[in-house]
């Protein structure tokens, strides 16, 4: 806490915790400018100032401050109008949340890095609440939706970018994965496209918990399986075919038209 002169900024009082906060003893502080030991950052003080000419007062402004070492913090200002001896006097408030901001910094950093990781890994993955809502996803899922990146998906449900049907399979499956508790693992299911094209997955969904244990949602990672159940689905046809022929070898003469991929035959 402190009380500086509002036209040039001269400490008249401090307490402790100002002695704390900047590292100045108080005795070394009184009589001093604010500007002179740079407490604040350039402008900051201006911003305050005009806060306090257009609405009388200053609540929660963050302000970067520097210490008497040189290095710097983030203070939280509230600052309040009085008069001593006729003179206009600004009693100023300061919370130092250097370490609540260096903490969200850190946090920015890791979900930075996580999103990084997932966009990274060559299968889609998303995460959802129990109302079906998007919480998150990576870039490939959300090219898949048909969006530009994750930040288009979350709040949306699968109604918002699916076909109604397939929307309601996928949310019968996240509704049982949840009510049960147990995951869903390497399934394959269809899913269309936002172009129309029609993909094979290998899905897998687990229920996603909180701290304590709760089911609060459902995580689902899925690949891509499209050209290797193209493979499949064009060996058992040919497969198919293959019977057919001896079937039909059994009933009489036959021969396959290569041109046709068929098989004729005669009794």
């Amino acid at each position: 806490i402190t009380i500086t002169r509002m036209a040039d900024g001269l400490i008249l009082e401090a307490n402790e915790g100002f002695e704390r906060m900047f590292g100045y003893p108080v005795s070394e502080a009184l009589g001093r400018f604010t500007t002179e030991l740079a407490l604040w950052a350039p402008g900051d003080r201006e911003k305050v100032l005009e806060l306090i000419r257009t609405r009388g007062r200053v609540r929660d402004f963050e302000g970067v401050f520097r210490r008497k070492d040189g290095s710097h913090g983030v203070g939280l200002v509230s600052m309040e109008t009085i008069s001593l001896q006729a003179t206009p006097c600004l009693v100023t408030i300061v919370h130092d949340i250097s370490e609540r901001k260096a903490a969200e910094a850190a946090l920015r950093a890791s979900q930075t890095m996580l999103q990084l990781v997932l966009d990274s890994i060559p299968v889609r993955v998303f995460w959802k609440n129990r109302e079906g809502q998007y919480l998150g996803c990576n870039q490939a899922f959300a090219a898949d939706a048909g969006r530009a990146g994750p930040g288009e998906i979350v709040g949306l449900n699968d109604f918002d970018i699916s076909p109604p049907e397939q929307a309601q399979r996928f949310r019968a499956d996240d509704v049982a994965v949840m009510d049960s508790g147990r995951e869903r693992l390497n399934f394959e299911e269809s899913l269309r496209k936002a172009d129309g094209t029609v993909s094979w997955l290998r899905t897998s969904k687990l229920p996603l918990r909180d701290a304590a244990g709760r089911v609060i949602g459902v995580l689902g990672v899925y690949e891509d399986i499209t050209s290797r159940k193209e493979v499949e689905l064009a060996l058992r046809d040919h497969e198919e075919k293959l019977r057919l022929a001896l079937d039909a070898a059994e009933m009489g003469t036959w021969e396959w038209n290569v041109a046709t991929d068929e098989v004729l035959w005669t009794d």
